[in-house]
């Protein structure tokens, strides 16, 4: 009998660094071909690569008259499938997706993230972050000896988000990433394991909304307002 796989397998970044340098470079020739040919969304969203149950998508790109897609398939070990359709597809995009980004950029190398995006204007003059916004996902490492961790940030950073709780106890908020940082191995360590993520996610959100004074009634629905 073939044993179950762990729910939360080790993921330390020395045992796979180089397949993580290589998916990370991968993304990069893809988002390109995303970039020439998707059409222009908010914040940048339309040259990113979506999450899907075997891996990474592109969605549907045009091209002469009809569509493409590309994905890496994480479970069959295949690099890239191409297919090729007449019908356009269409993708929320708050659901969560992933940047490839330059290799300088070490720190969010395969970053998975989802925003939430008040509408008020932002004096950060970027367009990834026009509107204020807070921001949390996951990243499998970062080189020199990151590991995987979950993140989250508010930007423009509010005062006091710094010194805000963030749960679970294991979470907190590192002043080199200026981010809320709960680390992977923190999070298989303990018993709400399942649990853990979404109590990271929900209380740093919450930090940051309510020192920057969103209106949070018109942003949440009434369950995530009751704290259910």
């Amino acid at each position: 009998m073939t044993a179950e796989p762990e729910s939360w397998p080790p993921l330390h970044l020395a045992g796979w660094a180089e397949t993580c340098a290589t998916l990370h470079m991968w993304p990069q020739v893809v988002g390109k071909s995303r970039l020439a040919t998707a059409p222009p969304v908010n914040h940048w969203w339309h040259v990113v690569l979506y999450v899907t149950a075997r891996g990474l998508t592109t969605s549907p790109m045009p091209y002469r008259g009809g569509t493409f897609q590309i994905a890496f398939d994480f479970v069959d070990h295949q690099s890239i499938r191409f297919d090729r359709d007449t019908q356009h597809g269409a993708y929320d995009a708050r659901a969560a997706h992933q940047f490839w980004l330059a290799p300088a950029e070490a720190d969010r190398v395969l970053k998975i993230f989802r925003g939430r995006f008040i509408g008020k204007c932002s004096p950060v003059h970027v367009e990834a972050y026009s509107q204020e916004v807070s921001s949390a996902g996951f990243w499998p490492g970062a080189a020199p000896a990151m590991d995987a961790a979950f993140y989250a940030y508010a930007m423009p950073e509010p005062p006091g988000y710094k010194t805000a709780r963030a749960g679970p106890s294991a979470a907190v908020y590192d002043t080199t990433l200026n981010e809320f940082i709960l680390k992977y191995d923190d999070v298989r360590s303990l018993a709400s394991r399942h649990d853990a993520p979404l109590e990271f996610l929900q209380t740093t959100y919450e930090a940051g909304a309510d020192l920057a004074h969103w209106n949070r009634a018109e942003l949440e629905a009434p369950a995530v307002r009751k704290g259910r």
